[in-house]
């Protein structure tokens, strides 16, 4: 999901540079909600839901590093999906 795109960009990326691609603002975006989340917004989670991360893992404000990444792709996906569903409604409507 981060390598890809700059790899191989879609038609209407090739030629852009990396700071104008979609791709590279959304995934910007998304990995800084996500850190924001992950790290800010944790002790909502443990305190309303009394829940705890239970795997053995190096921690960023008692959060499991791993699901950092984590967060980020499932983020990500989530917006994929909602930009498809978005452009097909609009296209859908258009006159």
């Amino acid at each position: 999901l981060l390598i890809y795109p700059l790899c191989r960009p879609c038609a209407a990326e090739v030629g852009l540079p990396l700071a104008e691609r979609y791709s590279v603002k959304a995934n910007t975006w998304i990995g800084i909600y996500s850190f924001i989340g992950n790290y800010f917004c944790t002790h909502y989670f443990y305190s309303v839901l009394r829940a705890s991360y239970s795997c053995p893992s190096w921690r960023l404000n008692d959060v499991p590093i791993p699901f950092y990444f984590a967060t980020h792709f499932y983020f990500m996906t989530y917006h994929t999906f909602a930009n498809i569903v978005q452009r097909r409604l609009s296209s859908g409507f258009a006159p």
